[in-house]
């Protein structure tokens, strides 16, 4: 995807400049394996296989895990499988190679796993760790951990109840740990 934005955006920022910059939030290249094609292997920008996947950007849950589908994508390599009742993702997350400069790129993992029971119930469950040099909000090297559950259950159609519970944590990088620390 390739589009334009007045101002904002800049994590998706394909151009530089203060206003009137090109912007990219997903691009990547796959391939389909398998005999009955159940399995994706994609490279590129892509949304984080993550909890909840629904176009309400803006839910608490998509902006405290930082997996929205409007600005969280990052770069990585990702490997899906989908079967009749199974759906799972694993993503090794190199970072939003968008962004500058480099220590602020997130790399780690992100996957799920959801099983469907019937049409009317599915229940899964995501986990993300990511590391940064330098995070934004404290400047310091910090873990990102965002592990939890989600259940999708339609008890008449068009009517769709969605719930998802995460555990979070930030936790710095501790020097104590590193080789000649004292």
């Amino acid at each position: 995807s390739l589009g334009y934005v007045h101002e904002g955006a800049l994590g998706a920022s394909v151009t530089h400049g203060e206003f009137n910059r090109m912007v990219s939030r997903q691009h990547w290249a796959g391939v389909v394996l398998g005999e009955s094609e159940q399995f994706t292997l994609r490279a590129g920008r892509m949304n984080l296989p993550y909890g909840l996947r629904i176009m309400e950007h803006t839910m608490w849950a998509r902006s405290a895990t930082l997996t929205d589908i409007n600005a969280a994508q990052q770069h990585g390599v990702a490997f899906a499988y989908v079967e009749e009742a199974w759906r799972a993702e694993v993503m090794g997350i190199i970072g939003n190679l968008q962004l500058s400069p480099p220590e602020l790129r997130e790399r780690g993992y992100s996957a799920y796993v959801e099983r469907a029971f019937g049409q009317s119930l599915a229940l899964g469950a995501s986990s993300l760790i990511t590391f940064t040099e330098r995070d934004l909000a404290s400047g310091a090297p910090m873990f990102r951990h965002a592990h939890g559950l989600f259940a999708r259950y339609a008890p008449v159609k068009p009517v769709v109840l969605m719930a998802e519970g995460d555990f979070l944590l930030r936790s710095p990088k501790d020097a104590s740990l590193e080789p000649g620390a004292t």
